[in-house]
Formats: structure tokens, sequence, C-alpha cells
């Protein structure tokens, strides 16, 4: 009876350190926690300046954004649609091999042929491989 006693003591003590030591070796999960629409990055990979107004001759708009836990080979797709005067849509999808981590991204959008931005109103959805959006879209407009 003693013994008995004595094991179930033991698989009560160990059984704790086993979870902590599991849960030490989960995947950890991928977030974006931070994204922005900017004209550029600096060289220190930071988004300068943030706007959401862009004038066609800017030629690009910028998106930036800041991740933790990837994981080899993570990708986000960075997609562009945009509404014309007209009303007519078009859509671009710029897909992004991140670094295993933590970091930072940035995708652009540029003019036809790297000329002039098309004018009208935009959105960008950063979104898994999967299109699992990660948060809501970004809005911009160039005018």
């Amino acid at each position: 009876m003693k013994q008995r006693w004595v094991c179930g003591r033991m698989v009560l003590l160990l059984l704790p350190l086993a979870l902590l030591a599991l849960a030490g070796c989960a995947k950890p999960t991928f977030s974006l926690v931070e994204k922005r629409v900017c004209k550029g990055v600096d060289g220190a990979g930071n988004p300068q300046p943030e706007t959401t107004t862009f004038a066609p001759a800017d030629g690009r708009v910028c998106v930036w954004f800041r991740y933790r836990g990837a994981g080899p080979k993570q990708i986000v797709k960075v997609k562009f649609a945009y509404v014309d005067d007209a009303g007519t849509e078009s859509k671009q999808e710029v897909p992004k091999e991140l670094k295993p981590g933590n970091g930072t991204g940035m995708a652009e959008l540029t003019g036809p042929e790297g000329g002039a931005l098309t004018p009208g109103k935009y959105t960008v959805e950063l979104t898994s491989e999967s299109d699992v959006a990660y948060g809501p879209a970004l809005n911009f407009t160039v005018q």
C-alpha cells in the first residue's frame, strides 16, 4: 500500500514537469503584430512616412508589416485591389517569403511599367497562403 502511495506522488510530481517540457517544444504561433501603408522604408527597415493618400507621380505604395513566430518558408500574401473612377476593379497579389522567427516585411505596388500609379481607391489585405486574413484590410487613395 505504501509503495502505491509513493508511486502516486511521483506521478503527481512528474506530470507538471512533463507538461512544462512539452509546452516549451510547442510551435510558436505566427502573427502580424503591426501593418502600415507608407511611401517607403528607411535604412533601418522602418516605414517612412506613413500615409493613406498618394499622388500618381509617387510611383509606388509600400505596405510594411511586423511579424512574430514565422516558420521556415512562411508566406504572407499581400493583396492589392482597387476601383478606378470608372468603376473598373483590378487586383494584384504579391507573395512574400519571411525569414523564420520575428521580423519585418514589405511589399510594394508600383505604377504600370514603373510609371505613375493609377488613380482610385485601394484596399490591401495580408493573408496566409490559404487566404485567411491577418486582421482588417488597410485602405489608401491615389488622387
